[in-house]
């Protein structure tokens, strides 16, 4: 079972402010810049059941949304890891995994090893990436 320090993720430092950017390489002046996706404070609930909406770039095409509607399948006992039934496609490991209300609940990780008959996908609490970041001083609490 992961551990807390097994959390499968990565922060990087962009050289500019790309959410302040309009979306496209030919938007005018005026375009709605592409904005954030906010880390949530605490942890959202994750509840058996719960649908799940996964904004994916799979190996870097253009971005696809994949949701079901029953997802969430289980979180492992010591709540480093959630399954659910989410669709998604090869590549699209480090996919924010949203809750019907748009908040950021995980990051998707992998899917199940049994490719050719998958049965699960597999993401990190957000909640405990937010936590680890915090501590280690990267972001602000």
């Amino acid at each position: 079972m992961p551990n807390l320090e097994e959390l499968d993720h990565a922060l990087i430092r962009l050289s500019h402010a790309i959410g302040s950017e309009p979306v496209g390489k030919n938007a005018s002046a005026g375009a709605q810049p592409r904005g954030w996706v906010s880390l949530p404070k605490a942890q959202p609930p994750l509840s058996i059941g719960m649908p799940l909406l996964i904004a994916q770039h799979p190996d870097g095409s253009p971005i696809k949304l994949a949701l079901d509607t029953e997802s969430l399948l289980k979180v492992n006992d010591n709540g480093t890891r959630v399954r659910y039934a989410t669709n998604t496609e090869h590549g699209s490991s480090g996919s924010p995994c949203f809750d019907i209300d748009w908040t950021l609940v995980a990051l998707h990780h992998m899917g199940d090893p049994g490719w050719q008959n998958p049965k699960f996908n597999e993401g990190i609490p957000i909640g405990l990436i937010q936590a680890r970041l915090n501590q280690k001083g990267l972001v602000a609490p």
